[in-house]
């Protein structure tokens, strides 16, 4: 079967994904942890019982603490495009300029913003260094893609990617190497078309 390009999409779309997940989900977990030591820094260690102890309703829920500008302009970040690594439509700043938390929580309301180099004080550097490992995954990642391209590029039939790269032929959907509808037993297209009909009964 042929190789075709939309497969090496797919493949490398797939592995640089896999490779993705784990180390955002890392730093996700390292971004909350450094949002909930910033409004203690901020506003005391208590501040989460303080505001759950107010009445519902005194607070809103925030879930977002914005850097502001000059802040954001001191610390690493990287151009990535908006819409699919394909098809570029435009680009964006990364790391956005703000943290999130793990889940909403009544906050004071000047929370949300005014995180000036003076409010973040002494954790400046810890989040200068998460700011720059997203950086740092950023570049490898795009390193990742473009070897795997490579990679990919030598192969021309399915076969040989199996057999050549099985690690990355697991990555090629099922879908995409199942024999076309015309080859079929007509039994099977029979008893397709008639389980779709008694699906439509059934609705």
């Amino acid at each position: 079967m042929k190789f075709t390009s939309r497969m090496r999409v797919t493949i490398t779309d797939r592995v640089v994904a896999s490779t993705r997940a784990p180390r955002e989900a890392a730093l996700n977990r390292r971004e909350q942890a450094l949002a909930v030591r910033l409004l203690r820094h901020r506003y005391g260690n208590d501040v989460f019982e303080r505001c759950r102890a107010l009445p519902e309703g005194w607070l809103h829920h925030q879930k977002q603490l914005s850097l502001e500008y000059a802040l954001a302009q001191t610390l690493p970040r990287t151009s990535i495009e908006t819409n699919g690594y394909r098809r570029r439509y435009g680009a964006s700043l990364y790391p956005s300029g703000y943290l999130l938390l793990a889940d909403h929580a009544p906050l004071p309301t000047s929370a949300s913003g005014g995180w000036d180099r003076a409010a973040i004080g002494s954790l400046y550097d810890d989040l200068h260094a998460l700011f720059a490992a997203r950086v740092e995954l950023e570049k490898d990642l795009r390193a990742l893609r473009a070897q795997v391209d490579g990679v990919l590029a030598a192969f021309t039939t399915v076969e040989r990617l199996a057999e050549g790269w099985p690690e990355g032929y697991a990555h090629l959907p099922a879908e995409m190497t199942a024999s076309p509808a015309a080859n079929l037993p007509a039994v099977r297209i029979a008893d397709l078309n008639a389980r779709i009909e008694v699906l439509k009964e059934v609705a």
